[in-house]
């Protein structure tokens, strides 16, 4: 069992990948289960060893100011982007993935947004509004069967979906207690993306994908990232790299087969288990099926940070 807010879900999966791939196990089941309704907070709150008991901060993980907002104006800072310009930058990411959601019958949120509705949307953390560029707070689940291609095909099954590269970064948060880390940017995303393209065998450090899934609990979090795994270029002269390429049927949707989270659940476990790329690697996405993924080579390459 592991707790790792949003990649508690693919460290799962990492998990039962290796206990089989290292005969452990012949078959494994990876869950990533959230129940989060009954926390009584609207984020997640942090457990801290308090003087004399436990204390909880609403306000020190991810969702809240101490984190994500400072990654938003960290970027603007580093890069010299106004505000209003990365708002929309934003608002793009967002209206591309709720749209995306609105196609999805298991999104948690599926109706479309605008950018004008992102761009008028209420503060509630310097830059960041919260009713449109963040993932809601929900419920959910999700589990994938691993076992090697052999069981598998002595049990029946014919369309098989193997993993090419899965990688995770940690770091104990040194970064963060001097200068050498501006905070504009995921760090151990970085070592991570390094490490599965390595491992993938993927020598072009700006590969072309036919399907991608970004993390992006806040919309900030997709655009920073896609920099972070070398698919979009770093801003430069105060303008952030257009986002065109992500919107579906474009050279790098990401997110195109799903919502996004900002669209289907919080950025909890449940995530870092896509049951939606499963379904579009085997070409069962339905409406919402990308021309290529189900006729291209069904791997999977995986880069989480935490």
């Amino acid at each position: 069992m592991s707790e790792n807010f949003c990649a508690s879900g693919s460290e799962a999966f990492r998990g039962a990948v290796y206990a089989v791939a290292a005969w452990s196990v012949h078959i494994a089941l990876a869950l990533g289960v959230e129940k989060l309704k009954d926390t009584g907070y609207g984020g997640l709150p942090a457990r801290e060893q308090g003087t004399l008991n436990y204390r909880l901060w609403e306000t020190r993980t991810a969702p809240r100011p101490a984190i994500l907002p400072q990654l938003a104006s960290a970027y603007r800072a580093k890069h010299k982007v106004s505000r209003d310009d990365l708002k929309r930058a934003i608002a793009h990411v967002s209206v591309k993935s709720h749209a995306n959601g609105a196609k999805n019958p298991k999104a948690h949120l599926q109706k479309p947004i605008t950018e004008e509705m992102c761009l008028k949307a209420p503060m509630i953390a310097e830059p960041l509004d919260g009713s449109s560029i963040a993932a809601g707070v929900s419920d959910g689940a999700a589990c994938a069967i691993v076992t090697t291609p052999e069981i598998a095909k002595n049990l029946g099954k014919t369309d098989l979906i193997t993993v090419k590269a899965l990688q995770l970064a940690l770091s104990n948060g040194l970064e963060s207690q001097h200068n050498s880390w501006d905070g504009s940017y995921f760090h151990t995303a970085r070592i991570a993306a390094r490490r599965a393209y390595e491992e993938a065998c993927i020598r072009n450090r700006v590969p072309r994908y036919s399907m991608m899934e970004v993390h992006d609990c806040f919309s900030i979090t997709e655009l920073v990232t896609m920099e972070d795994l070398h698919i979009s270029r770093e801003a430069r002269d105060g303008k952030t790299c257009s986002t065109d390429s992500t919107m579906p049927g474009a050279g790098c949707p990401a997110k195109s087969m799903v919502g996004s989270n900002a669209s289907d659940t919080r950025s909890a476990p449940a995530p870092g288990i896509s049951t939606e790329m499963y379904l579009q690697l085997l070409g069962r996405a339905g409406p919402r099926q990308l021309a290529s993924p189900g006729s291209a080579s069904r791997t999977i390459s995986v880069a989480r940070l935490r």
